[in-house]
């Protein structure tokens, strides 16, 4: 079974929050939290993959920001497509090291990517995305 440690997982769920995702200082301190950002990253560097991270994980995290969510929606899988095809597109990705994040930034994409696309599948329509908070 896979264990996500605690110095990770607070970090990463806090870049769900629209808060940390609108306040830029407190955005890049959890990007070197997560590894996303190193220390010796140039500043083109830290712009770039700012820049990329924001993009995606204010679009990848969405569905936790609603009360509810569609995940039957074809226009959410598109958008995702959309931007893992312009960054997979766009040369300063393969010009920079791009592996980024630690194994359990990894993990726990590729799990919730896994997740949507499942739940596309099977058309799940207006999910309560904090139901366990009613039990």
């Amino acid at each position: 079974m896979k264990t996500i440690p605690e110095g990770f997982y607070k970090p990463y769920f806090e870049l769900f929050n629209k808060e940390v995702l609108e306040d830029s200082k407190l955005f890049n301190n959890k990007l070197l939290e997560l590894e996303i950002l190193r220390k010796d990253d140039s500043k083109e560097e830290v712009d770039f993959f700012t820049n990329m991270f924001h993009d995606v994980l204010s679009f990848f995290t969405q569905p936790f920001r609603e009360e509810n969510f569609d995940f039957s929606d074809p226009n959410f899988f598109d958008k995702i497509a959309a931007i893992g095809e312009r960054y997979f597109k766009d040369t300063r990705t393969r010009n920079m090291n791009a592996n980024r994040g630690s194994r359990h930034f990894i993990y726990m994409n590729r799990t919730f990517f896994g997740l949507f696309n499942l739940m596309f599948d099977l058309k799940a329509q207006n999910i309560k995305i904090e139901n366990f908070k009613s039990l």
